[in-house]
């Protein structure tokens, strides 16, 4: 069993591998915020949006909820990930409080990207997203697609009316 921790060597994620005519995948890593349920949808959005995305780029990638990794530490995420194929991982809602996914991004194992976070490594970069700019450019967009002539758009308690 120590052989198998220190080589990080899954035999099922072996031979699913060779199996596969996929080798390796992109995790995609989701954090759960129980707080506010807008930054749930933004990160369902970036969900959506990655998954078809990767499709244009036949790239195959898994959806990961943080809540099923909840209270593992590095090396158990990292057993987890490997058991999955992850070769790469991007992380949407990483807050400094989950210790364990930085510790895990400190390992330096997988080229990584977190969304909305500034954390750099080695191989980790960061990308902010402007929400205030995106939702304005979903909104134009909606009106242009349907020529909406009344718009009704709900923020959190700020509620705009649109006419045009």
């Amino acid at each position: 069993m120590r052989a198998v921790e220190e080589l990080n060597y899954v035999p099922n994620s072996i031979a699913s591998a060779l199996s596969s005519k996929q080798g390796k995948r992109v995790a995609l890593v989701i954090f759960i915020n129980n707080h506010r349920q807008a930054i749930d949808e933004i990160n369902m959005q970036y969900l959506f949006g990655a998954m078809n995305h990767s499709k244009e780029l036949k790239i195959e990638v898994i959806p990961v909820f943080s809540n099923l990794l909840e209270g593992k530490n590095a090396k158990e995420i990292l057993h987890d990930f490997n058991s999955l194929r992850v070769s790469a991982v991007i992380y949407y809602g990483l807050s400094k409080e989950v210790v364990s996914y930085k510790e895990l991004i400190d390992m330096d194992v997988f080229p990584s990207v977190v969304v909305d976070a500034p954390i750099i490594g080695p191989r980790t970069s960061y990308v902010m997203v402007d929400h205030e700019k995106a939702q304005y450019d979903i909104a134009v967009k909606m009106i242009k697609r349907h020529k909406a002539t009344r718009i009704l758009y709900l923020v959190d308690v700020v509620m705009v009316m649109l006419q045009t």
